[in-house]
């Protein structure tokens, strides 16, 4: 009885060994290329825990940064003098924490057809002049301030390739992914605004479909100086999709 407890003791801490050995060359770090297209950057690091499953952690971030395709915005909107202020001056930067449970569906972990449920978080902090008239016809210029928070959660569809003992090609098809998502703009203009009723109307008009709008315009008087102040607060639905995307990696 003893002897069979003992092999069957070491057969367990074989297969244990076994699998360890594998699970330790399931730790892959890849580079997201396709984030490159909007200088995005972005790196991920999977670690395989059983032959079909993987847990994986992204970060990513854009540095400061104008806006994405804002040659082909200004084609469309750079008639308007007031649009094309707001999108030549527009930077923002952008961070990204994402996590992933991928369960393998063909092959074995890290190889083959995934899904991997996902939860984000995701942080951009911009600024633009924002030029308006006022009811004396004249335009001012004030530099506004925002900052987007979100948080949401998708499904992910995806393949994953080894190239040869070190490579691996991560290709994720399609992640749509929904949450909430909460803004605020802040902007201070160095003279007083005539008409801040008007101002608040017209910042509240803007028609963003499943989002609430709340701005608040006033005069202040600072160390004997007049400016005007405005606030804007945001919340809707965080909603987006994970494209098409290719990232590479190094097994470890």
């Amino acid at each position: 009885m003893k002897t069979v407890r003992f092999t069957l003791l070491m057969l367990c801490l074989s297969s244990f060994g076994l699998l360890q050995a594998q699970l330790e060359k399931g730790n892959i770090i890849k580079y997201n290329l396709s984030g490159l297209a909007v200088k995005y950057h972005a790196v991920q690091f999977e670690r395989v825990i059983s032959p079909k499953q993987s847990l994986a952690l992204t970060l990513g971030f854009s540095p400061s940064t104008s806006l994405p395709f804002k040659d082909r915005l200004i084609e469309l909107y750079g008639n308007d003098v007031q649009a094309r202020t707001a999108i030549e001056s527009t930077s923002f930067q952008k961070f990204t924490l994402t996590t992933e449970y991928r369960l393998y569906l063909s092959g074995k972990a890290p190889q083959g057809f995934y899904l991997a449920p996902f939860a984000r978080y995701s942080k951009m902090t911009m600024s633009q002049n924002y030029s308006f008239v006022d009811s004396d016809n004249t335009t001012h210029n004030p530099l506004i301030s925002g900052k987007f928070t979100g948080f949401g959660g998708g499904v992910l569809m995806g393949a994953q390739w080894a190239m040869g003992k070190s490579v691996v090609v991560d290709l994720w098809l399609a992640g749509p992914f929904i949450g909430t998502q909460k803004a605020t703009f802040n902007g201070v203009n160095d003279k007083r605004i005539i008409n801040t009723a008007g101002l608040e109307a017209d910042i509240e008009a803007v028609d963003i479909p499943l989002w609430n709008l709340e701005a608040s315009v006033s005069n202040q008087t600072v160390n004997g100086a007049s400016r005007a102040v405005m606030d804007v607060n945001l919340t809707g639905p965080f909603v987006g999709v994970r494209m098409l995307g290719l990232a590479v990696g190094i097994r470890l």
